[in-house]
């Protein structure tokens, strides 16, 4: 109970990061930000989210794993595009370029 009730705050917390980074569909931004399987219904907006592989971020890949996130984005018609990092510098890149609205490293 106590595990499940982790997992659901810290998805609650990165629902409520998600929704300060995302942009509404239409904004400008550069075309490799925005995947071929992340097609947008018209109003919908997107949240881009790097995650890398490490114990520290068990708790966000549980969420993933388990649609809690998605699924709460999508009751406020957002959409979520996970991409996967194998360490700091290359998701930095990302950041830089402006390819990723939210990340843990």
């Amino acid at each position: 109970m106590l595990k499940k009730a982790v997992a659901a705050f810290m998805a609650l917390m990165m629902m409520a990061g998600c929704v300060s980074g995302c942009a509404a569909a239409g904004t400008a931004q550069p075309e490799a930000s925005q995947p071929a399987e992340a097609a947008q219904e018209e109003g919908s907006r997107v949240v881009h989210l790097a995650i890398q592989p490490s114990c520290a971020f068990l708790p966000l890949v549980i969420a993933r794993e388990s649609g809690w996130i998605d699924e709460a984005m999508k009751e406020i018609n957002v959409d979520v595009v996970w991409t996967d990092f194998e360490s700091g510098p290359p998701m930095n890149e990302s950041f830089a370029a402006g390819q990723q609205d939210i990340g843990v490293i």
